[in-house]
């Protein structure tokens, strides 16, 4: 009894540190992303002289202004705030 007891802790704690590591990693990469936006926004990239490079930025920020993170199932965002709602 007690070492099925312990297996089933064991098995618990070992999925909840599974969710949780794929959750802080998505947090991670949610995070990053907007850094690289806000970093992009903050450059005077307007200023930039060749017109093709000033387009190929204003495609990166039209890219990023879509959710960049890991996705469970397709369609939900894997982050902490999920994490913490589960």
């Amino acid at each position: 009894m007690l070492c099925n007891a312990y297996s089933s802790g064991l098995m618990f704690s070992c999925t909840v540190l599974q969710c949780f590591l794929i959750s802080f990693f998505g947090e991670i990469v949610k995070s990053a992303s907007l850094n690289c936006t806000r970093a992009i926004y903050a450059s005077k990239w307007y200023q930039l002289k060749s017109i093709c490079d000033r387009k190929i930025v204003l495609f990166i920020l039209m890219r990023l202004q879509m959710n960049i993170g890991f996705k469970a199932g397709g369609w939900i965002q894997v982050s902490m705030d999920m994490f913490k709602q589960v």
